[in-house]
């Protein structure tokens, strides 16, 4: 899960750690697809 977070450049949203130029509305889309990232996956193994 973490390899395709990195490929999407979505690691910084798991690891808490939010860079200084992005707003709150960009860090929630940035949250909004990790998220969708992690859901596709799990709904992937679970198939």
């Amino acid at each position: 899960m973490m390899a395709i977070l990195v490929q999407s450049a979505l690691k910084k949203v798991v690891t808490g750690k939010k860079p200084e130029n992005l707003n709150k509305i960009e860090w929630e889309e940035l949250e909004g697809k990790a998220l969708s990232a992690i859901q596709l996956c799990l709904m992937n193994t679970v198939l």
